[in-house]
């Protein structure tokens, strides 16, 4: 069984100024584990040796988009090093969204990135993390359904979609006019 642990991107501002006593201020607040977001000029062999000496536990890493695709065998290998066993594939940038030229290459991306992590042993996850001020729910997903068949854990009731029949997208969606907080009736339907 996984611990309680604190994604250290809440603590972001003080990780920064001060990674280590960051760690051992979560521990003393009574978290046996963290996710991490970012390394803050640490080395992975730093960051293992932290967690052992404060009695942290790394579950898991939530690493920029840009980091991973930039050295995906190095960045993920550094967290698999820490002893992470799950690395998030984050929300995207405005300008690699769909609609945009970046777009190109994120799916294509999310599956070289799934591919490295089960080299490496790792787990992926991955929240849609959909915000309407920031893309349509049809853009959301769109995107999300490619990245499906790349990540191991799918968390939030996301713009996913459930095809009714996979290879008539015609007869539509399972998820089709249900409100993004169904009734517990709507939910038992």
């Amino acid at each position: 069984m996984l611990p309680i642990a604190i994604q250290l991107y809440t603590v972001r501002d003080q990780a920064a100024a001060d990674f280590e006593g960051t760690l051992k201020a979560i521990k003393a607040m009574g978290y046996e584990g963290v996710e991490f977001a970012g390394l803050h000029g640490k080395t992975a062999a730093e960051v293992k040796a932290m967690c052992e000496g404060i009695g942290l536990t790394p579950i898991s890493a939530h690493v920029p988009y840009y980091d991973m695709i930039a050295d995906p065998k190095g960045v993920l290998a550094d967290y698999a090093e820490i002893g992470c066993k799950y690395v998030a594939i984050p929300y995207l940038t405005p300008e690699c969204r769909p609609g945009t030229d970046g777009f190109a290459k994120v799916v294509e991306n999310a599956e070289m990135l799934g591919k490295v992590a089960k080299e490496l042993g790792l787990t992926t996850s991955f929240d849609g993390n959909f915000r309407s001020k920031l893309w349509t729910w049809e853009e959301a997903r769109d995107y999300c359904t490619q990245c499906l068949p790349y990540v191991d854990v799918l968390m939030g009731i996301e713009p996913y979609h459930l095809w009714k029949d996979e290879d008539d997208h015609s007869k539509g969606d399972w998820k089709d006019g249900v409100p993004l907080q169904p009734s517990y009736e709507q939910q038992d339907e």
